[in-house]
């Protein structure tokens, strides 16, 4: 799981809004609203994981649990 994937789901998300304003449907609304979850749920995962570089309890530096290993304040 890359970038490429994270934008992937953004640019599906806003396909299936545009096929919603298009074809307005109780299907269409159910597949807007899981892909925006899912959307919105991995690309908050990716960016606290990879780019902010938290959430990883097996990181070698114990010290700071959660956080990674190069603390810049």
């Amino acid at each position: 799981m890359n970038a490429v994937t994270k934008s992937s789901l953004g640019f599906i998300t806003i396909v299936i809004s545009f096929l919603y304003r298009m074809f307005s449907g109780t299907a269409m609304l159910a597949l807007w609203i899981l892909t925006a979850t899912v959307a919105t749920l991995f690309t908050y995962h990716f960016d606290v994981r990879y780019d902010w570089g938290l959430l990883q309890p097996r990181s070698s530096y114990k010290q700071y649990f959660l956080l990674r290993k190069n603390l810049t304040f």
